[in-house]
């Protein structure tokens, strides 16, 4: 059975719900490894206060007994803890309170006004619920799963900052896009690729602070790295196989993705063929089993939609979050005039170490299922 998954609920609903299949029986699974990924995407600097309140745990519902998968459809349940503020405005029943009917203000920059015009609402809520970011955590949840497949097949995967806020934060030149060899025999080691040293931290908290102060908001760029993936995972037989175009899928559906590079991708454009491709370096180590290394990792571990042994690598750039303080001026449809909203909706100053997180569960749950089918 091919690996499959789905998520629902609203920003702030009673939860999230997620359901992973084909995962294979007799895989470990604990819900305080999913915990701890969900704490991560908690963190990092420019989150909003929403992050103290909720502080996600997932409740495994189905598919694991005493600790290990059973072959089931996996089931995961994270509360929103705060739908207690929102039980009459997100109420299945229907309601007869109008007041619990916000004014039809679509933000700038977010699915709003789209999603109205799609579906015929006239209440931005019935959009931005399931357009919000908060799905993530759901996404992170099971890519946690994945990962814990992943890693016991020895491969792991880290993120790290490239850029925030427009400023380079990590120094381009040094191993942008590392070789197997770079990474060397322990991957592990990628799970703590995204602490900071004390400059780098500094330098983003100002970055923030200054945001915070004049109601900004910042974007970012974040990288993700899976190291020791076999060769063979992915197809080049058709578009939808390649395994590549899977996960710059994946990756764009990242809410604030606006754009997805593996390896060099960008730069390998605007350079000559004999220097744009990696060259082989068959290894002779006694203490490994030969693999076809390159010199270089350019092509970030997959050539024609196929791995190639050499690490994954992942780069996707997300905008500044829209909701910014004050509110971006916006339109009544009801009236169909000009309107300024006094207030916006709670949100971060920035999310893009929470991005990152994000793109690794993404990516783990691609790099799972191409791993499953092999």
């Amino acid at each position: 059975m091919a690996l499959r998954w789905l998520t629902a609920g609203e920003s702030h609903g009673p939860g999230l719900v997620g359901i992973i299949t084909g995962l294979p029986a007799g895989l470990e699974i604990w819900p305080g490894r999913i915990d701890a990924e969900l704490l991560r995407r908690q963190r990092g600097a420019g989150r909003s206060k929403r992050q103290q309140i909720e502080r996600d745990t997932a409740t495994i519902i189905a598919g694991v007994r005493h600790g290990k998968t059973i072959g089931s459809p996996v089931a995961i349940l994270i509360e929103n803890k705060d739908h207690q503020n929102w039980k009459e405005a997100m109420s299945s029943d229907p309601v007869e309170d109008e007041s619990v009917f916000p004014p039809a203000y679509p933000r700038p920059g977010h699915a709003d006004l789209a999603g109205m015009i799609k579906w015929g609402f006239d209440d931005a809520r019935n959009v931005l619920e399931r357009a919000s970011g908060r799905s993530t955590a759901m996404t992170v949840a099971l890519g946690a799963v994945c990962r814990t497949y992943l890693e016991q097949h020895g491969i792991y995967t880290g993120s790290r900052i490239i850029e925030y806020g427009g400023v380079r934060i990590f120094d381009i030149e040094e191993s942008m896009v590392p070789t197997r060899a770079e990474i060397g025999d322990d991957p592990s080691m990628l799970t703590s690729l995204h602490e900071l040293e004390n400059e780098q931290q500094k330098k983003i908290n100002e970055i923030v602070e200054r945001a915070r102060e004049s109601g900004e908001t910042l974007g970012g760029v974040m990288q993700a790295i899976s190291a020791h993936v076999p060769p063979g995972l992915g197809s080049c037989v058709l578009p939808d196989e390649r395994l590549d175009s899977r996960i710059a899928a994946a990756a764009m559906g990242i809410p604030g993705v606006k754009a997805v590079e593996l390896g060099a991708g960008m730069s390998q454009a605007g350079i000559g063929g004999k220097n744009a491709h990696d060259r082989f370096a068959l290894s002779d180590d006694p203490s490994h089993e030969p693999w076809y290394g390159r010199l270089s990792n350019l092509a970030g571990g997959i050539e024609g939609g196929i791995t190639n042994g050499e690490p994954v690598c992942v780069t996707a750039w997300m905008k500044p979050l829209a909701t910014v303080n004050p509110p971006l001026p916006s339109i009544d449809l009801r009236t169909k005039e000009p309107v300024q909203p006094e207030s916006s909706e709670r949100s971060d100053v920035s999310a893009v170490e929470a991005m990152g997180v994000v793109l690794e569960a993404v990516v783990a749950l691609e790099l799972a299922r191409a791993h499953l089918d092999m």
